[in-house]
């Protein structure tokens, strides 16, 4: 355990800035802030796979309390000199315990702050380029002992980074290609893809009652069929050596599709999350999606959904290319609806945020849908373009290697009736 030694001083020095966050019963009033000299330049990179120790039992004892970030993931694209906000709060059993939290950048102080409240925000500037750069956070009791240490690995890249970043434009073919050949062919819960689907060398993935799916398999299905579209393009099938086939089949805590399946002991409440966790995508706020983005939905109904999103709509259903005070939702697609083909299976919805009501002139509506900035109640994120995937650390937070058992999908909450069907 470490001690806190360092004094606290008023804000000063290059790149940190702080943003005051309303005090309340779930939310902070912080105090002085310390920041860091002058940055040196960072050191190597992580290699993109480094072995780790035995995993670590995360549900009990002093690791269950943790310093989850709201708006910032592992493998996260942060540019150099870009003033960004750091968010999160402090969760877990020891949480009420924490009286000071320490920010660290590659070994160096950028933040030190007093608590009053689970809730932290401030502003950095990042000063200089780190591929996988650590990000560590550290919370304190009153007495100075140690209650909880969080690692995330983020990229600090120059300015202006290229479109390929991203898997969206291969989603959104998916997407296209999905609708001419297996769209409206029926829901089910109990069922997962609508065919066979090759992984490459490695053999077929093997449909369960096809042509029926549900929407968290939907999602997957929308991926493997752009890893299809996207090698026959570009003749790169290194995202079938990245994970093995069983990730997809599985759904433990080492594979993929247990993730998507949504299990909160792995810090998974989405697509968004299961992406983010096995180095294959980054958080995006709702306000900054762009189509071919993975949102997870929850209802005012406590029934939730998993969804590409496609845009923002106005009341009308009209697109809208950028978030605006027009919005009242947005369009996706997924697998919702009954199990009579026509009726259900893959198929276009306009999601409608609760405040907002059900707009009549909209067709094809899945309304009470709650807006949040919490992302385990509206889990929104983007795909990486497989060059960009990058395996993290072992004590990377939520890494799929510290965590233990198997996800049991939830088919109550997950239930595939929109408004409309």
């Amino acid at each position: 355990m470490r001690m806190l030694l360092a004094a606290v001083f008023v804000i000063g020095g290059t790149g940190l800035s702080f943003s005051a966050v309303p005090a309340g019963p779930e939310e902070m009033r912080a105090a002085d802030f310390l920041s860091s000299a002058a940055a040196e330049d960072a050191p190597a990179g992580f290699p993109s796979a480094v072995p780790g120790p035995e995993p670590v039992d995360l549900s009990t004892g002093p690791q269950a309390t943790q310093l989850v970030l709201n708006n910032i993931s592992n493998n996260q694209t942060i540019p150099v000199g870009h003033e960004t906000l750091i968010e999160g709060a402090v969760e877990g059993p020891l949480a009420g315990e924490i009286r000071r939290i320490t920010v660290l950048f590659e070994g160096e102080t950028i933040c030190d702050a007093l608590l009053s409240g689970p809730a932290f925000s401030f502003r950095y500037s990042f000063p200089r380029k780190a591929d996988l750069g650590r990000l560590e956070l550290v919370a304190f009791d009153a007495s100075g002992g140690e209650i909880a240490e969080t690692v995330y690995y983020v990229n600090v890249v120059e300015p202006g980074q290229p479109d390929d970043r991203y898997f969206s434009k291969y989603l959104l073919k998916a997407v296209e290609w999905t609708e001419a050949r297996y769209g409206l062919k029926g829901y089910d819960i109990n069922s997962v893809l609508t065919h066979d689907i090759v992984y490459h060398t490695s053999g077929t993935i093997v449909a369960k009652n096809p042509p029926l799916t549900m929407c968290v398999a939907a999602q997957m299905e929308l991926m493997l069929i752009a890893y299809q579209l996207y090698a026959q393009e570009s003749g790169d099938y290194s995202p079938y050596a990245y994970l093995p086939k069983r990730s997809y089949e599985g759904q433990s805590a080492s594979d993929l599709k247990g993730h998507i399946w949504v299990n909160h002991e792995f810090h998974s409440y989405g697509t968004a999350d299961a992406l983010i966790n096995f180095g294959m995508g980054e958080r995006t706020v709702f306000e900054a999606l762009k189509p071919g983005s993975f949102v997870n939905i929850n209802r005012t109904n406590k029934t939730g959904h998993a969804v590409l999103f496609l845009g923002f709509i106005d009341a009308k259903g009209n697109i809208q290319e950028e978030h605006n005070s027009r919005v009242v939702g947005f369009k996706y697609y997924s697998s919702q609806g009954k199990s009579k083909p026509g009726q259900g299976g893959f198929d276009y919805r306009y999601a409608v945020f609760d405040k907002y009501g059900c707009p009549e002139l909209l067709e094809k509506r899945d309304c009470k849908v709650i807006y949040s900035t919490n992302q385990n109640m509206l889990n929104t994120g983007t795909m990486l373009a497989p060059k960009f995937w990058k395996r993290l650390p072992p004590d990377a937070a939520f890494n799929p290697g510290n965590s233990r058992g198997t996800t049991v999908f939830d088919a109550a909450r997950f239930n595939g009736v929109t408004t409309d069907d």
